[in-house]
This record gives C-alpha cells, structure tokens and sequence, in this order.
C-alpha cells in the first residue's frame, strides 16, 4: 500500500515539478568538482522532496527502510536517483551496509545525498553518518538548503515536511563546502554542519529554522554557545 501511495506521489510531483523553477545561490559546487572530487550534500529531512525534484540525477540518496521511506524511494527513482536503503547510523536498521554502499559510490565520483537529521529528528540535529561518510570517502560535504516561494508545510511532521506547490520557485541556499579530517571528531563535525544548516534557515527561512542545541562531542568540550527557540509558521 505505501508503494502505491508512494508511486501517486512520485507522478503527482513529477508533475509539479514541470511548472517550477529554481534558482541556485553560492553554488561552489563547480569548484570541487574542478579539484578532483565529488561531495555529499548535506540536507534538512525537512528538504528532500524539493531535493529530490531538483538535485542532480545519478545522486546517491540514503532512504530507510521504514515506511516513509517507502513512500519517497519511487519519487526518487523517477527522478533518477540512485537509492541505498537503510538508516544512517543504525546498524540494526540496514544504515552501516548502506553507508558503505554509498561511500564506495561517493569514491567513483558519483554524488551523494543524506537527510542529516532523519529518519525520526529531532529536526536540525545532524546524526554522524554523513560525518562518517565524509571522512571514509574523503569528499566534502555541501550544507543545502531548499525554500520553495509556495509549499505547504506538515506542520504535525517531526521534521516539519515542506511540499513545494505548482509554479513555485525553489530557492536553492549552499553553504561553503565542508572537508573532514581524518582525525576529526564526529560529533563536533556533526555540531558544525547543524550550525551551518540553522545559519542558513535563519538567514534564508527563518519562521522554519532549527533550533540551535548544545552537544557534547566525544572529547567532552561542548560546542554551539547558545539554543534558540524556531518560531512556528503560521
């Protein structure tokens, strides 16, 4: 059943996505590929069906096993992405045979994709698979996020789930790419990108950004100074 749903779903915004546009701003994405690499974008769970209308075709998405990632997989395949069913971070859950599967794709120069707070939030919390990803594969990561003039917005969703409505335009919003070192530490590179992501909401959406939260990372230093409470859309 969840197929079939998915499969009305995926035609309906193939569809829509016919009447759109989008527009790109600070896209550094020509400058990595340029130095020899690919990149992982790094989105909001909140983004991915604008992402997934609008990202590159032959983009590696990391969609999960449950049933609402049954309902987005034909979106994504009619789309033409590439899909590695599993959810990052939960072994149990098929995530470390699917981030393997995509850090191998990542290094034969195809892009990559993750939901960096799915598959249940909180929203705005980057779980440490894309770090983990990143730093496996040696690729940067590409902050992104996407803001479409008209969406509706499932304000009762965990991640707030934003659908972009006919004739819209998406804005398209990267920040400045983000390496990771080999000794990095994941959970404060997880604490960056979040930051990066909630600076971007603030500055491009803010009745929808995050909010900003304390974490400890596995040194036992406490990154992100402050929290912030995200106003609710109206």
């Amino acid at each position: 059943m969840n197929r079939v749903l998915g499969w009305m779903i995926a035609l309906t915004m193939f569809a829509v996505r016919l009447t759109c546009i989008r527009r790109v701003h600070n896209d550094r994405r020509q400058e990595v590929l340029d130095s020899g690499q690919s990149y992982i974008y790094g989105q909001l769970h909140a983004h991915q069906i604008a992402a997934g209308m609008f990202g590159e075709a032959g983009t590696v998405a990391m969609v999960s096993r449950s049933a609402d990632g049954d309902i987005v997989a034909p979106m994504l395949k009619i789309f033409r992405k590439q899909l590695v069913r599993g959810s990052s971070g939960r072994a149990s859950k098929g995530g470390a045979s699917a981030l393997q599967q995509m850090i191998r794709k990542v290094r034969d120069g195809h892009r990559g994709v993750i939901a960096v707070d799915g598959p249940k939030g909180p929203r705005g919390t980057v779980q440490k698979g894309i770090g983990l990803a990143a730093k496996k594969s040696g690729m940067p990561v590409m902050p992104v996020i996407l803001v479409p003039n008209r969406r509706i917005i499932l304000s009762r969703a965990w991640d707030r789930l934003q659908i972009p409505m006919p004739f819209s335009c998406v804005n398209v919003y990267f920040g400045d790419p983000i390496h990771v070192g080999e000794d990095d530490d994941l959970a404060a590179f997880a604490q960056k990108l979040a930051a990066v992501l909630h600076d971007l909401e603030a500055q491009h959406d803010p009745t929808e950004r995050s909010p900003r939260v304390i974490v400890e990372t596995d040194s036992g230093d406490r990154s992100s100074d402050r929290t912030s409470d995200r106003p609710m859309a109206a």
